[in-house]
């Protein structure tokens, strides 16, 4: 089980807000699912982890953080379809 520090968790959430994958995320509904497949992607992509073997407190810190975040954007639509590309295939792959 991976315990990273709240610190830790909050400033690589925030880091992963501004990227095109973490951007689609911050658009989607935030739904009980939406907010899951949004952990398991960062978790894959910012914490090299996989989400289950990350502890329940670093969860709650993402999920605190994913709730609170902007829904702006400063992404091009092109930019925005390539996040949601890589978004997706992570959860083909993994979720």
């Amino acid at each position: 089980m991976f315990d990273y520090s709240r610190e830790e968790v909050f400033e690589e959430s925030h880091n992963w807000f501004s990227t095109h994958a973490g951007t689609y995320a911050r658009l989607l509904d935030r739904t009980e699912e939406n907010i899951n497949k949004a952990f398991w992607v960062f978790c894959d992509l910012m914490l090299g982890e996989h989400p289950e073997d990350v502890s329940s407190d670093n969860r709650h810190v993402f999920i605190s953080a994913f709730k609170s975040s902007t829904y702006l954007s400063t992404l091009t639509p092109k930019q925005l379809v390539e996040g949601g590309e890589e978004f997706q295939e992570i959860i083909e792959l993994i979720y």
